[in-house]
């Protein structure tokens, strides 16, 4: 079963990755190759990417998938860490409340 306060974590890290890079929702589907939908799904924690969508985004901004799916930074660049670390917080408290 999927924990669905996991889902939303994991939605608000991608979340976080795509204003990291000052992406549109429509730039990172453009970059995956789908659509605005899905990446709003995600976001959104109704769903959680494909593997080879997810290895796409470890590719794309060197992180792991244990960012992603458990909000580990072991083995990303403190650079990458310390802008990423307040993004993801404050998606997730933003996703909370709503």
């Amino acid at each position: 079963m999927i924990d669905p306060i996991s889902q939303l974590a994991a939605g608000a890290r991608i979340r976080a990755l795509r204003k990291y890079a000052k992406w549109s929702q429509r730039d990172m589907a453009k970059f995956l190759n789908t659509d605005r939908e899905l990446i709003s799904r995600w976001e959104r924690g109704l769903n959680y990417p494909s593997w080879p969508m997810t290895d796409q985004l470890c590719n794309r901004f060197q992180i792991t998938t244990d960012y992603i799916f458990r909000g580990r930074f072991e083995g990303i660049a403190y650079e990458v860490v310390e802008k990423l670390r307040p993004l993801a917080e404050q998606e997730l408290a933003r996703l909370s409340r709503e």
